[in-house]
């Protein structure tokens, strides 16, 4: 009777998958292109603006909006950077979802969509 060869590994170890990469399609990038630009226009045009519902009346935010659900990853992204109004567009896209608690303030409800978006999405 031969011996068994040596294992290389414990045959009890986690066994981990390799992480997923993406590679961005010519449809995803031309998207973020566009977002890139609207919204560059929008906070340019609405930065001394008091007025949220003006804000999110703008016609770059609402292109924005029309972009579909597939630019919530980019809209999280510019919130996670600028801390900007994108709540009312993160609330359509999202199917009027609002993870954010009652009566919370400004910073409490985008603490509370990053937190959403990264559990969605991963790291934003």
């Amino acid at each position: 009777m031969s011996a068994q060869p040596a294992l290389d590994y414990e045959p009890s170890a986690q066994v981990t998958s390799s992480p997923v990469v993406t590679v961005p399609t010519p449809l995803h990038r031309h998207l973020e292109v566009e977002f890139r630009a609207l919204a560059t226009h929008w906070h340019k045009e609405t930065r001394y603006w008091s007025s949220i519902s003006r804000m999110s009346m703008h016609p770059a935010y609402q292109r924005i909006i029309a972009l579909g659900d597939d630019v919530i990853p980019l809209i999280l992204r510019d919130l996670k950077q600028t801390r900007s109004h994108w709540l009312w567009a993160l609330y359509v896209l999202s199917g009027f979802y609002d993870p954010s608690p009652e009566n919370a303030s400004f910073d409490e409800a985008v603490d509370a969509w990053l937190a959403w978006g990264s559990a969605q999405y991963g790291e934003i």
